[in-house]
């Protein structure tokens, strides 16, 4: 797993690509709570441990342990916060790619499996916002 700019020689500014190539990091971000952590921080841009917990209901320590495993895989990373009780993370990258899945079979496993769980994800969101989406103006 590697941080690279796009191939792009002219990537937009800021943007951050993290490249995956292990099997191992490519099952360990699939859990669905980091995933979901993910995704609210992608949102929110920067989380401290009480945030995620409150906004996922999960509990403090559940919300940490997949925090640090997120941060173990280069997923993301503490950040200064205002004070020096508050910790909050953020994403290492703006963008991601699996890379080397015609050459290793256990990575195509494994990316198979991340893919098939994120389009899961994504369909279920969708079909929500259909259930919801009469209520609103």
């Amino acid at each position: 797993m590697s941080l690279e700019s796009s191939n792009d020689p002219r990537p937009p500014a800021g943007q951050r690509w993290l490249v995956l190539d292990d099997p191992t990091v490519i099952r360990a971000v699939a859990h669905p709570i980091r995933l979901d952590l993910m995704e609210l921080m992608g949102r929110e841009g920067r989380l401290t441990t009480a945030d995620a917990a409150r906004e996922l209901g999960i509990s403090h320590g559940l919300a940490s342990h997949h925090l640090r495993q997120l941060a173990k895989y280069g997923f993301v990373e503490p950040v200064e916060g205002k004070d020096n009780r508050e910790r909050p993370w953020r994403l290492v990258f703006t963008s991601q790619r699996i890379q080397g899945t015609d050459a290793d079979a256990d990575l195509a496993d494994a990316a198979d499996v991340y893919e098939r769980i994120a389009a899961e994800r994504a369909v279920a969101r969708f079909i929500d916002w259909q259930r919801r989406r009469g209520g609103w103006s």
